[in-house]
């Protein structure tokens, strides 16, 4: 079941570059993710109104994605992180950290209401189910907030395309033509190596290293990845290009497949915990984000690197981290790569910000 299940999430992908094909998608920002998660989401719809019921893929499906994914982020980061690098994310790791304690410390002085300040304070940034069960430890009575955040994950998903529009402010360069990932030209050895680490990041997280907090498989994954970027720079030189793509394109198909998945869970929950007056303040605080982001983005981008930059913060201060890669993907497919930020927000965003998060909440919570 979870290889049909794996099975499916790709062929909605397939279905979002058919799409992207036809209509020409990545001028208008759209990923194929997205594109296919949409049809995957109308047909689920269709089948919720007709039998009740809605098609889920089974959770370790998109756990194995996002640590394939992490894994190749891993990679990349080994291979290409120099001093700079590790100065910028230090200093956006403490600026991102100062700017949270900030807003969770006004929201939980200023507001006795458990839903005003999940909605505005900062408790919304880099969610995931262990943060939301924690949420839900902290205030048992909250029980609309799976509903708040997947309906704002939704939001970042299928706004991102029209936001990011809003954000350029600079001479828009040629459209880039986006490598198709070619199957057959991937060097199996290592893409079967990379399984195979992801399935250990899994396994070890599960039986080994289950009680520290926030350590995810794909966390452990990513660490695996720097490994393995090591060993190939130093001793595969000869085929270095070929490994590299095809860990490259491996995990880029792994990150589509699971925003696809999330899309669907998303839609799940939101139609099954419909609740209007949450979604009020989820519009309210859409509106703020990204009227703050446009001021931001007119007085800051001047190309399309800080394009990228801007969007991941828009959907990583509106929803999850899986936003946040989304809205960069959707850029860098138009006017090119930026792995000077694309290789330094996941760290923050899938890694950092947890621990950091964490500790300042639980700090003024007391």
């Amino acid at each position: 079941m979870l290889i049909i299940d794996v099975i499916i999430v790709l062929i909605l992908v397939a279905v979002g570059y058919m799409l992207d094909d036809y209509f020409n998608l990545t001028a208008l920002y759209i990923t194929p993710p997205v594109a296919g998660g949409v049809i995957g989401i109308i047909v689920n719809l269709v089948n919720y109104a007709m039998t009740g019921s809605m098609w889920l893929p089974h959770q370790f499906g998109p756990q194995l994605l996002i640590t394939i994914f992490l894994f190749s982020i891993g990679v990349k980061i080994a291979l290409t992180y120099g001093k700079k690098h590790l100065i910028s994310l230090f200093n956006l790791f403490w600026i991102t950290v100062v700017i949270m304690f900030i807003i969770d410390a006004v929201a939980i002085m200023t507001t006795n209401n458990s839903v005003s300040l999940f909605a505005f304070g900062s408790s919304s940034l880099a969610w995931n189910g262990a943060w939301l069960n924690f949420i839900q430890q902290v205030f048992p009575n909250l029980t609309t907030i799976q509903f708040y955040f997947h309906a704002s994950l939704l939001a970042a998903f299928l706004l991102a395309p029209v936001v990011v529009k809003m954000f350029v402010f600079f001479e828009v360069e040629e459209i880039q033509n986006p490598a198709r990932p070619q199957i057959g030209d991937w060097h199996w050895g290592v893409v079967i190596v990379s399984l195979f680490l992801a399935l250990t990041a899994i396994f070890m997280r599960t039986n080994f290293l289950a009680g520290i907090p926030y350590l995810f498989s794909f966390i452990i994954a990513m660490w695996l990845g720097i490994i393995v970027g090591l060993v190939i720079d130093h001793f595969a030189n000869d085929k270095q290009d070929q490994m590299l793509t095809s860990i490259g394109e491996l995990g880029l198909l792994s990150l589509y497949g699971f925003i696809v998945s999330m899309l669907l869970k998303s839609t799940n929950i939101v139609v099954t915990n419909w609740n209007l007056r949450l979604l009020y303040l989820l519009i309210i605080k859409i509106i703020i984000i990204t009227v703050i982001h446009i001021i931001l983005a007119k007085l800051l981008v001047k190309d399309h690197h800080d394009l990228v930059l801007m969007g991941a913060c828009w959907a990583f201060t509106l929803s999850a981290p899986v936003a946040c890669m989304n809205t960069m993907n959707s850029i860098v497919r138009y006017h090119g790569e930026a792995d000077d930020v694309l290789l330094l927000v996941p760290p923050i965003v899938l890694w950092l910000i947890n621990y950091a998060h964490y500790g300042v909440f639980i700090w003024l919570l007391h």
